[in-house]
């Protein structure tokens, strides 16, 4: 048997190296080969997304393939080592922001992202002409959602911030009303992809949940919230939680956890004596360490806001941070409508020419950026939500300015034969 001090293996790998699963076989050996690696040599290619692989022996992790490695590691006679990543193959999603300009077309304004990484160098891609079947309602607040799942439904959801609460479910390609849910003191929430919260007596008391892909309704908690009053309030952060109070001065509020299918209570006090501020719009996003942000939109210029950790109960009156925005660019153009949420992020349409602005609220100093640089026009006002699309290959193959993550892999050692 000979040893050989070689290189084991060099070569950059890109996605059409991987499989399905996120994996690239780079060594194999036969009945009379093995391998002990010495040095592992890698580079990401990308510096905006990284392939972040792991270095596998025979369904083993040796190493994660984050920065250069060194040591000793046998790799006996037919074996297989892979490396293997949850970054391919690539997901492309769009969050788009329709904006209805007309009864029968809106615009939209959408983020592209790779997997979790907004793709800021394409970032907003505005468009002006989207045809929409005519819908002519206006309200306070609007949720619109276009031509949704296979069917190609559309949701629009409208309120008065208070007793009116009106969900229509249309079908684009002739109009016509599939679902109409009007209960009063209900409002609606979109959770920006397939599905509408509310809660209503129609198949008994609790939280309903419309998929609008299907139209189909379902009772996903079976409780009876309280009687429904005045400043009711749904919101939510989409997959994670729905935060509900049937009145603002009712003494129990309930928040219902997506993932685990379970209900409880968050507030054991009336609204609004927890918060104040109940006759205005509530909006909740999430921090990358899990933090809920609680907030009241109180005027053009002015946000209060408390953090929440699951398993939170507020007892008594909080007190608020503040967050006051400063000029027509950080200002909302109208602050009693619908805004989006995204991430630790509020989107919303900004008092300066009504361009697309956010607040990002990750940490305990928000910070406000302007994205938008068209001039948006609303013909029902300025509301915005989330809607996620999966853009087509064409779509994706027409853009430029996607990120392409590879990885530069050396590996030395000792080869004997």
């Amino acid at each position: 048997m000979a040893d050989t001090l070689a290189e084991i293996y060099r070569n950059t790998l890109a996605e059409s190296d991987f499989d399905s699963n996120g994996e690239a076989t780079i060594v194999t050996t036969d009945s009379s080969t093995s391998h002990v690696i010495k040095s592992v040599q890698v580079e990401e290619v990308s510096s905006e997304l990284a392939v972040a692989g792991t270095m596998e022996v025979n369904g083993f992790d040796i190493v994660g393939l984050t920065a250069n490695s060194s040591g000793t590691e046998i790799i006996a006679p037919s074996s297989t080592v892979k490396v293997k990543t949850t970054r391919f193959p690539l997901e492309y999603v769009d969050y788009e922001l329709p904006l209805q300009t007309s009864a029968g077309n809106y615009s939209t304004n959408t983020l592209p992202f790779v997997g979790d990484y907004e793709v800021t160098a394409l970032s907003p891609i505005y468009d002006a002409t989207n045809s929409l079947s005519a819908i002519s309602q206006d309200a306070e607040q609007r949720i619109l959602a276009p031509h949704l799942g296979p069917n190609d439904y559309t949701l629009l959801c409208w309120n008065d911030i208070n007793s009116t609460t009106e969900l229509r479910l249309y079908r684009e390609s002739d109009g016509n009303v599939l679902k109409n849910e009007g209960t009063s003191y209900s409002p609606k929430w979109f959770d920006g992809k397939q599905y509408a919260y509310y809660y209503s007596s129609n198949l008994g008391a609790g939280l309903h949940r419309l998929d609008c892909f299907t139209n189909t309704e379902t009772r996903v908690v079976a409780q009876d919230f309280g009687s429904r009053g005045t400043y009711p309030k749904l919101f939510g952060i989409p997959g994670k939680y729905v935060f509900l109070w049937a009145e603002y001065t009712i003494g129990t509020s309930y928040v219902y956890d997506i993932e685990n299918d379970s209900i409880a209570t968050w507030l054991t006090n009336a609204p609004n004596v927890v918060f104040a501020h109940t006759d205005k719009p509530y909006n909740a996003v999430i921090r990358s360490d899990g933090t809920v942000i609680i907030m009241v939109i109180d005027a053009q210029d002015t946000i209060k806001w408390w953090p929440w950790t699951p398993g939170d109960v507020f007892t008594g009156a909080q007190t608020a941070n503040t967050l006051s925005l400063s000029g027509s660019k950080e200002h909302f153009r109208s602050y009693t409508h619908q805004h989006a949420t995204k991430g630790s992020r509020l989107y919303y349409v900004n008092n300066d020419s009504e361009k697309l602005s956010y607040i990002d609220f990750e940490t305990d100093s928000p910070t406000v950026t302007n994205i938008g640089t068209v001039q948006l026009s609303g013909a029902y006002g300025m509301d915005l939500t989330f809607v996620e699309r999966t853009p087509s290959t064409s779509t994706i193959n027409g853009r430029v300015g996607y990120p392409t993550p590879s990885l530069k892999l050396r590996v030395t050692g000792v080869t004997s034969t």
